[in-house]
C-alpha cells in the first residue's frame, strides 16, 4: 500500500516533461472526410504543444493553434453533402469493387487539390528540409509520392483498419481463413464459400485500386515529380512505419511487421460535462437509455420511410428512452420516449456514467474519472471503477449504442464498454461490426434485415436481463407471440430464477426444456459483462495511442527512417513469398486521475474509496516460475526478470536447477540442483551436419529427461497435492511442453520465454509464418536472404527438428503427465490455448522486423546489468592497452580449448598484426601465457569488459546473451557461430550493421585478419555506436515491458491475442480447398469452351461440304 502523503510527490515527479530536440516536421492529409481529421488533429496539435516546428497540409484549419503550428489549406469553406440510403448496396460482391471506385475515384479527385495547391508547388520548388512526414494512406498514395520527393522519412498513417491494397505492401501474407477484409462481416471464422468469396474480392479489389488509384495518379504526378517517378507502391512499400487506427484487443491478432504501429484511440479526449437536458433525460430513464447514431457518411433524413417506421414503431414500445442523432426535420407522431437533436456529444454521452444515491455524484469519464476529492491520485482508471461500481451500486445509464460501426463510433462503444447494435451500410464498417461481434459485444444486423422483429432480437441480446423480459412482454401484448426463439426460452429462465411468482404464466414442458433455458440463460447473461471486460483490456496498454503515436514521429525523425523495423517479405520477389506459405514512468501509471469538486459532502466514502484504490493498486500476484532446463546461459535471462518481478511486490516461487543464495524477502526455491548435469563448457568447438543433427537429439531427449526430473520432485509435487493457487505461471518455451501440464493442472494461465529466436516447432502453434525465403532459420546459415541451396537446406532441417519433437519429446511428455494426472489434453492443443504470450528475447533492431502476432513480444535485452568497475591484473591489463582491446569469448556451452591446432594459430596470428591487446577467455590459461598481448582466463566479467570503454571489438560465437550485451554497449562484433541459434543470431550481426560473419570452416588468418580490420573501422564502430543508441530507443524499457505483458496475463487471463492462424487445419492456412475450387472453375470454363468452338467448327465444316460437292460437280460438267 503507498502511504497517502507520498502520492501528491509521486504526481508532481510523474508530471514532470523531459524536453528533447524538436523536430521540422510536416503532415500531407488531403482527404475531404471531416472524421479522417478527428482521427490525427490530436496528434498534430500535441506534436506543436511539444515545440516541434508542425505544417499540416489538409483542408481543415486547427482553432486555437499552437504557435509552432502552421496550416496550409486546400480548400475553405467546405460544404459535405452526404449519401443517401439508396446508396447502400447489400451485396458484398458488387459492393466492395464498387466502394473501392468510389474510393479511388475521391483519391484522385484529392491528389489534383493537393498538387495544384500553390502553398504544395512552392515546397516542391523550393524543397524545404522536414525531419519527418506523416501522410494519409487511405484511399490514394499521391501524397506519398509527395513526401518521398522531398527526400524525409515518411510515416503512412491510415485512419482506418488495415486496407485491402495494404497488405502486400507491409509484407502481410493475406489469407482469408485466418484474415478478415476491413470490407467484409465475415469475421474471424469464415466459412468455406465465404474464405473463396473473399480471396476472389482481394484480388479484385487490388486491381481495381491499382488501376483506379496508382496508375491514374502516377500517370497525373508525371507533369510534377518527373519522368523518373517510381511506382507508387514501391514508395508505400518504403514507408518507415505505417499508423493503422486499431487496437488488437478488438481487431484480431494477425501476424504483423514491426513497423505497424495500433493508434486506435488517439482521437479520443478528456470526457466533457453533457447539456443539462440531456443529463436529465438519461438521469430520469427509469430502465435505460437506447442511443443511436447512424454516422455522418449518410443523410439521417434520406432513410426511407418503411424503415423509418421500422424504427419508430420499435422505439414505441420499448420501455427504454432514446438518442437519436437525427439530421433532418422533426418526424410527425414521434413517440414520447424519444428525444432527437441535429448534432449530440457522442463520446461525452457513451463514456457518461450516474450513481444514484443520497450523496449524487455525476462521474464524467468511466475511463478517466472526475470525483470530488481533495486530493489528487495516480491510480489506473479500471481501478477506479470496480471500486466505484461495487461500493454504489452504480450503474451505466446508456444500456445499448445502436451503430452504423464506423471506426470513430466502435472505437467509443469500446472505450465506454456499451455493447452495440451494428447496422454496417459501407466500407469498413463492415468489419468493424464483424469485429465487435467476434469480441462478444455487439451483434450485426443487415441493412436490407433492418425490421421489428430484427431489432428485437438484436436489442434484447444486448440489454440487461429484467429489460429483456419487459420487452418480451411488450412483443406478446401486440400478438406477435406463436414463434418461439430462443428468446422466448431465455425469458422463461430469467423469470424462473428472478421473479418466481410470476412462473405460472409460462409452462416449463420438461426437464430438457429447462436445461435448454438455464444454458441460453448462462450464454445471454455474459454480453454486458463481456463488455465491460473488452473495455479493460482495451484501455490496458503500456502507452496511451497518443504517447505511442509520437513517440514513433520522433523516432523516425532521430534516425532518419527505421528500416529495421520494415517485414523482410516486403522486399522478396513474389515467386518466393508464395513458395511457402517517455514510458518508463507509465510502469504503474496510465496517467495522472484528476479529482474535480461536483458533490458535497461525501464522507467516509471519500477515505474509503482512496484506500480502496490504493490497496488494489499495490496488489501482488503469486506467480510460478518452471525454468527446468539446466543451461546455465539461459538461467541467466530469466533470473533478473523472476528477482525484479519478487522486488515488485510479487509472490515467486520458482522452480530450477539454479535456486538463488541470497533471493528477495518473497521469493521461493524449488531446487532441482542436483538432478542432472548442468550444461557448461560441454561441446567442441566445431560445426557440421552431423553436429546439427545432434543437437536434434540432444534436444529430445533432454527435454523428456527433465520433464521427469520436474514431477518426480516433491516440492514440485506438493503445488498440486496442496492445491496451490497461481496467478500466472511463466516458464522457459524451449525444448519441453511438460511445464503446460503442470500449469493446467494448476489452472493457471501461462506466459511462455525464450533466451534466443524461435525454435522451429514454435511457428506452427502460434500461428507465425515460417517462409524459409525471408524467415531465417534457428539453426542454420543465410539469415533473411537465403541461397535457393540454403532455401532446400532450412526446409529438409525443418521437417526433421519438427518429426523429433512431435514423435519423441512430446510423446515422451505426455506419458510422463499422465503417470501424475489424469486429464492433461494434448500438449499441443495446451500449448496453443493456454499460453497467452511469449516473451521472446531479442529485439527488431538486431534481428530485423518479423511477422509475429499479437500475442508474441519482444522484451530483448534486460538481463544486461549495471557496468562494474574492473578490478586487479585484468583492470591494468586493460587500461594500459593504448589501441584497445578486443574480447574474445566462445560462450558457456563451448569449450574453447577443443579448437584445432591450425584454427587457434590463425587466430593468433591474425591478433598478433594488430596493436590492440586481447583479452581471451580461455579454459587452458598456460597455453597462452608466452603471448604478451594476451590475457586469458577460465572466467572473466564479460559485461564489465563490453562496458569498459577499452573494449573496441568483440571476437565471439554469436550466443544470444554475449550479443545482446555488445549491441547494448555498442561494441562490434565478429560473429563466428557454432551451435544452437548462433548461426541465426550471426547473420543477424551482419544484416544489421552490428558486425560481420565468419564461419568456423572459413577460418583462416587473413579471412579473421580482415573481419577484425573491417569492425575496427572507425566509421564502422561510429556505425555501430548509432545502432546500440537505437537499441536503447524504446517505448517501454525492456524489462518493463516482460513485467507488464505477465501482470497483463494475470489480469485478464481469460482473453488471448493468438492470432486465429494457430487454430485453422493446414489445408486452409495453405488454400488448398480455394485453390482446388478455383482450378476445378478454370479448368471447366476451358472444356466448356472447348466443347463450344469443337461444335462450331464441326457445324462450319458440315455447312462447307455441300458447296465443295456443287463445285466440283461444277468443274466436272465444265
Amino acid at each position: 500500500m503507498y502511504p497517502i502523503g507520498l502520492v501528491p510527490v509521486a504526481i508532481q515527479l510523474a508530471g514532470i516533461v523531459l524536453v528533447g530536440e524538436c523536430y521540422k516536421i510536416l503532415g500531407v492529409f488531403p482527404s475531404l472526410d471531416r472524421n479522417n481529421y478527428l482521427t490525427y488533429r490530436s496528434l498534430f496539435r500535441e506534436l506543436a504543444n511539444r515545440n516541434h516546428e508542425v505544417t499540416l497540409i489538409s483542408h481543415f484549419p486547427m482553432q486555437d493553434a499552437p504557435s509552432s503550428y502552421r496550416d496550409v489549406l486546400l480548400s475553405e469553406n467546405l460544404v459535405y453533402k452526404g449519401l443517401s440510403f439508396e446508396s447502400v448496396i447489400d451485396n458484398e460482391v458488387v459492393r466492395l469493387p464498387f466502394e473501392t471506385l468510389v474510393a479511388t475515384k475521391s483519391g484522385n479527385d484529392d491528389c489534383k487539390t493537393l498538387m495544384n495547391n500553390h502553398q504544395v508547388l512552392h515546397m516542391l520548388r523550393m524543397r524545404p528540409r522536414f525531419d519527418v512526414i506523416l501522410v494519409e494512406s487511405f484511399n490514394s498514395d499521391c501524397g506519398l509520392a509527395l513526401a518521398a520527393n522531398l527526400s524525409a522519412p515518411y510515416i503512412s498513417y491510415n485512419p482506418q483498419p488495415v486496407q485491402t491494397w495494404q497488405f502486400n505492401r507491409l509484407g502481410i501474407s493475406f489469407n482469408p481463413s485466418y484474415i478478415s477484409q476491413s470490407g467484409l462481416h465475415y469475421g474471424r471464422e469464415p466459412w468455406f464459400l465465404e474464405r473463396l468469396v473473399s480471396y476472389v474480392l482481394y484480388h479484385a479489389t487490388n486491381w481495381v485500386y491499382y488501376v483506379g488509384s496508382q496508375v491514374t495518379d502516377h500517370v497525373f504526378l508525371y507533369k510534377f515529380l518527373g519522368d523518373d517517378l517510381p511506382t507508387l507502391e514501391s514508395i508505400a512499400s518504403n514507408a518507415s512505419l505505417t499508423f493503422v487506427n486499431t487496437h488488437q484487443s478488438v481487431f484480431g491478432g494477425f501476424t504483423r511487421p514491426d513497423n505497424v504501429i495500433d493508434i486506435g484511440g488517439i482521437h479520443l479526449r478528456s470526457p466533457r460535462v453533457i447539456p443539462t437536458d440531456l443529463e436529465r433525460f438519461i438521469n430520469e430513464a427509469e430502465n435505460g437509455v437506447i442511443y443511436i447514431n447512424l454516422g455522418s457518411t449518410v443523410k439521417d433524413s434520406t432513410l426511407p420511410k418503411e424503415k423509418l417506421n421500422v424504427l419508430l414503431s420499435f422505439f414505441s414500445k420499448l420501455p427504454l428512452r432514446v438518442l437519436w442523432k437525427w439530421d433532418g426535420d422533426d418526424i410527425p407522431n414521434m413517440p414520447r420516449n424519444v428525444m432527437t437533436r441535429r448534432w449530440l456529444p457522442q463520446y461525452d454521452i457513451l463514456q457518461y456514467l450516474w450513481v444514484p444515491g443520497d450523496n449524487f455524484i455525476r462521474i464524467e469519464s468511466k475511463a478517466k474519472p472526475a470525483i470530488l476529492f481533495e486530493t489528487e491520485i495516480g491510480i489506473k482508471s479500471s481501478h477506479v471503477i470496480e471500486i466505484i461500481m461495487d461500493n454504489m451500486n452504480g450503474h451505466d445509464n446508456v444500456k445499448v449504442f445502436i451503430s452504423h460501426a464506423g471506426i470513430l463510433s466502435t472505437i467509443e462503444a469500446v472505450d465506454s464498454g456499451i455493447p452495440m447494435v451494428a447496422i454496417p451500410l459501407f466500407g469498413d464498417q463492415y468489419g468493424n461490426a464483424a469485429a465487435l461481434r467476434d469480441a462478444g459485444m455487439a451483434t450485426v444486423v443487415s441493412y436490407s434485415d433492418l425490421t421489428r422483429e430484427h431489432l428485437i432480437d438484436a436489442v434484447g441480446e444486448m440489454l440487461e436481463t429484467r429489460l429483456a423480459l419487459v420487452l418480451r412482454k411488450k412483443q406478446d401484448e401486440e400478438n406477435c407471440q406463436g414463434k418461439i426463439t430462443r428468446y422466448w426460452l431465455l425469458i422463461k429462465f430469467l423469470v424462473y430464477k428472478e421473479r418466481e411468482k410470476e412462473l405460472s404464466d409460462y409452462e416449463v414442458e420438461s426437464e430438457t426444456d429447462v436445461a435448454n433455458i438455464k444454458d441460453e440463460g448462462d450464454k445471454y447473461k455474459l454480453v454486458q459483462d463481456q463488455s465491460k471486460r473488452i473495455s479493460k483490456l482495451w484501455h490496458d496498454r503500456p502507452m496511451s495511442p497518443l504517447e505511442s503515436a509520437i513517440y514513433w514521429t520522433e523516432y523516425v525523425a532521430r534516425y532518419g527512417g527505421a528500416p529495421n523495423l520494415a517485414a523482410a517479405s516486403v522486399k522478396i520477389p513474389c515467386h518466393l513469398r508464395i513458395g511457402a506459405r517517455l514510458a518508463r514512468s507509465y510502469s504503474r501509471f496510465n496517467g495522472v486521475v484528476r479529482a474535480h469538486a461536483i458533490a458535497v459532502q461525501m464522507g467516509f466514502f471519500k477515505y474509503f474509496l482512496i484506500f480502496a484504490l490504493i490497496s488494489v493498486h499495490g496488489e501482488g500476484l503469486r506467480i510460478l516460475g518452471i525454468f527446468p532446463y539446466q543451461g546455465k546461459s539461459h538461467f541467466f535471462v530469466f533470473q533478473p526478470y523472476l528477482r525484479e518481478l519478487a522486488k515488485r511486490g510479487h509472490d515467486v516461487t520458482v522452480i530450477s536447477y539454479f535456486p538463488e543464495k541470497t533471493p528477495p524477502k518473497n521469493y521461493h526455491d524449488i531446487s532441482l540442483a542436483g538432478a542432472a548435469k548442468i550444461i557448461e563448457n560441454d561441446l567442441p568447438l566445431d560445426r557440421s551436419y552431423l553436429t546439427i543433427l545432434g543437437v536434434g537429439v540432444f534436444l529430445t531427449t533432454t527435454g523428456a529427461e527433465n520433464c521427469r526430473v520436474m514431477l518426480e520432485n516433491r516440492g514440485v509435487q506438493n503445488l498440486w497435492k496442496s492445491k496451490e493457487k497461481f496467478d500466472v505461471v511463466v516458464t522457459e518455451h524451449f525444448n519441453s511442453d511438460c511445464a503446460f501440464g503442470l500449469a493446467h493442472a494448476l489452472n493457471a494461465p501461462v506466459v511462455g520465454m525464450t533466451s534466443h529466436v524461435l525454435m522451429p516447432w514454435q511457428y506452427k502453434r502460434l500461428g507465425i509464418p515460417n517462409n524459409p525465403s525471408f524467415v531465417p532459420y534457428h539453426f542454420l546459415e543465410g539469415g533473411s536472404k537465403p541461397t535457393l541451396y540454403q532455401r532446400i537446406e532450412r526446409t529438409v532441417f525443418d521437417v526433421y527438428f519438427n518429426l523429433l519433437y512431435q514423435f519423441v519429446t512430446q510423446r515422451s511428455d505426455q506419458n510422463t503427465l499422465a503417470k501424475y494426472f489424469n486429464d492433461i489434453p494434448p500438449l499441443d492443443e495446451l500449448v496453443r490455448e493456454n499460453m497467452k504470450f511469449l516473451l521472446l528475447y531479442h529485439n527488431f533492431v538486431l534481428t530485423g522486423s518479423r511477422l509475429f502476432p499479437a500475442n508474441v513480444k519482444e522484451i530483448g535485452g534486460f538481463h544486461v546489468a549495471k557496468v562494474k568497475p574492473l578490478t586487479g591484473d585484468l583492470l591494468k591489463f586493460m587500461e594500459g592497452a593504448e589501441n584497445g582491446v578486443i574480447y574474445i569469448s566462445f560462450g558457456s556451452l563451448v569449450k574453447s580449448s577443443t579448437i584445432t591446432e591450425a584454427k587457434l594459430e590463425a587466430i593468433i596470428g591474425a591478433v598478433a598484426e594488430l596493436p590492440h591487446r586481447v583479452v581471451w577467455k580461455w579454459e587452458n590459461e598456460a597455453q597462452l601465457a608466452k603471448y604478451k598481448n594476451i590475457y586469458a582466463s577460465d572466467w572473466l566479467p564479460q559485461n564489465d569488459i563490453l562496458g569498459h570503454p577499452k573494449t573496441v571489438a568483440f571476437y565471439s560465437h554469436a550466443g544470444m546473451l554475449g550479443t545482446t550485451e555488445a549491441i547494448h554497449h555498442g561494441v562490434p562484433v565478429v560473429a563466428m557461430p557454432v551451435i544452437g541459434d548462433q548461426p541465426s543470431n550471426a547473420a543477424s550481426i551482419e544484416e544489421c550493421g552490428l558486425g560481420v560473419q565468419i564461419q568456423i570452416r572459413d577460418l583462416t588468418k587473413d579471412n579473421l585478419l580482415g573481419a577484425l580490420k573491417k569492425v575496427l573501422d572507425p566509421k564502422f564502430r561510429e556505425r555501430v555506436k548509432s545502432i546500440s543508441k537505437a537499441w536503447h530507443d524504446r517505448p517501454t524499457p525492456p524489462m518493463d515491458a516482460a513485467i507488464f505483458w505477465t501482470e497483463f496475463t494475470a489480469r485478464h487471463r481469460n482473453f488471448t491475442f493468438r492470432t486465429a492462424a494457430a487454430d485453422v487445419p493446414a489445408y486452409q492456412y495453405l488454400q488448398l480447398d480455394v485453390y482446388a475450387i478455383l482450378t476445378f472453375l478454370i479448368l471447366s470454363v476451358v472444356m466448356i469452351l472447348k466443347t463450344l468452338l469443337r461444335f462450331w467448327c464441326s457445324k462450319s465444316e458440315e455447312a462447307k461440304a455441300p458447296v465443295r460437292g456443287k463445285s466440283k460437280k461444277k468443274n466436272k460438267k465444265e
